[in-house]
């Protein structure tokens, strides 16, 4: 049986090279999503771009969280977040 203290370290591993992979992601994305569009559409773009970018890193973060502390928890903050996404019926 492996040390809880290997499996903690294994798992923050994957944690770095995860971040590096995000990092590596955010800057590159944001310069082709802009690319094409001037003046102040291209603020609100970027504003955009950056606000999904951080409200997911966050959410996919206390996910993770949740899953190592109270696994049950896990799921509640997935299905959460995916109600908050679903688009809004017109009465």
């Amino acid at each position: 049986m492996r040390n809880p203290r290997h499996k903690r370290q294994l798992r923050f591993g994957f944690r770095a090279v995860a971040g590096i992979a995000l990092a590596g992601m955010y800057v590159p994305r944001l310069q082709a999503l802009t690319h094409g569009v001037e003046g102040t559409m291209r603020a609100r773009v970027a504003a955009w771009y950056t606000s999904s970018f951080t409200i997911g890193a966050s959410l996919s973060f206390l996910r993770a969280l949740a899953g190592m502390y109270m696994p049950g928890l896990r799921v509640v903050i997935s299905l959460l977040a995916v109600a908050r996404m679903r688009p809004k019926k017109n009465a």
